[in-house]
């Protein structure tokens, strides 16, 4: 059996393989940060000011789609402004990331 490269190259980045695979199903992307700590995100705005995250407890791209995961939504490309959202998993965190559509920070300030 030939094996698929991911279009997001989470192979080559720090994250797991389940949280890598399920992205691509999922319709996420990765990014890599250059410092070890590469995440799955979701872009909320064209201009991509708007950002979702998953992250596990120590702020880097959980390891398992069990474990306890949050979904920060970065408010600004500086990712200092943020809304912080907690899931019981990191599937039902990334599920919850592929359903979010374009938003506004006004809106989203609202939810912390």
């Amino acid at each position: 059996m030939k094996y698929k490269l991911s279009k997001n190259y989470w192979e080559s980045h720090n994250i797991g393989k389940q949280i890598g695979e399920y992205a691509d199903k999922l319709g996420l992307v990765c990014i890599a940060t250059g410092g070890n700590c590469d995440f799955i995100v979701k872009s909320l705005s064209e201009e991509n000011e708007m950002i979702a995250v998953l992250v596990s407890e120590f702020s880097e791209c959980p390891d398992t789609l069990n474990e306890v995961a949050w979904v920060s939504i970065k408010l600004n490309s500086s990712w200092v402004e943020s809304v912080e959202l907690k899931f019981e998993s990191a599937r039902k965190a990334m599920q919850f990331m592929a359903s979010l559509k374009d938003a506004s920070s006004i809106n989203l300030r609202n939810l912390n």
